[in-house]
């Protein structure tokens, strides 16, 4: 199974996000994966990755670096499999794929 969230968790905090994808891995599937679309904010960032994150904090949420996805999934029993970077139009969006973290490693 497949799970897709796309422009979702941007909109909460770190600790609602990984909240929202602990009951999401809980339901997955030890082959299931989920894939998250995402900006991923570089180092600098970007213009556009600012001023979305500047109104994401007005209602509680914020755009993310790699390694901000990287605590978020960890905490909500996900890891990351693989990251592609958007190109064209929609270049300022990634997907990150995640797995569930297997019984045993948990």
């Amino acid at each position: 199974m497949v799970y897709f969230i796309r422009r979702c968790l941007h909109s909460h905090s770190d600790t609602l996000a990984t909240k929202i994808l602990e009951i999401l891995a809980q339901a997955m599937a030890d082959d299931s994966k989920l894939l998250i679309m995402e900006d991923i904010v570089a180092n600098p960032p970007h213009t556009r990755s600012t001023t979305f994150d500047m109104m994401m904090m007005k209602v509680g949420g914020k755009e993310r670096p790699l390694h901000c996805w990287e605590t978020v999934t960890r905490n909500a029993g996900l890891v990351i499999t693989n990251v592609l970077q958007g190109t064209g139009q929609l270049g300022y969006l990634s997907v990150i794929e995640c797995m569930k973290v297997p019984d045993t490693l948990n």
